[in-house]
């Protein structure tokens, strides 16, 4: 994704809560889809550029980030929410794709029985 199109999504998000856990970086992401595979939250991290900045700590996305140890900027705390909004949807597609299956099979099972 282009650099100017992530600026422009982080002016978006600005009034999101960008309070981030006690936590590491991958699960920070990981609370926009619990259910997310590793790879997903990876590419979550990766779109929304958290990994630019991610891989200068000494554990990378499983650096625990506080104010303390590891404080975090602004910019970077909302790359962070912009990484778990992207995984939210691309769980919302995804969900939207079984719902699609689903209807499809219902469908042909409908017309089945008609005969």
């Amino acid at each position: 994704m282009e650099k100017k199109k992530i600026e422009t999504k982080l002016s978006l998000i600005q009034d999101i809560d960008s309070q981030l856990l006690p936590d590491s970086i991958y699960n920070n992401i990981k609370m926009g889809n619990p259910l997310a595979s590793k790879l997903d939250v990876i590419l979550a991290a990766e779109k929304a550029m958290v990994l630019d900045f991610a891989w200068e700590f000494p554990n990378g996305l499983d650096t625990f980030v506080d104010d303390e140890c590891y404080p975090l900027s602004a910019d970077q705390k909302q790359r962070i929410n912009l990484a778990r909004i992207f995984l939210k949807m691309y769980e919302i597609r995804h969900l939207s794709l079984i719902f699609r299956v689903l209807m499809y099979f219902n469908d042909l099972s409908a017309r089945s029985r008609k005969g």
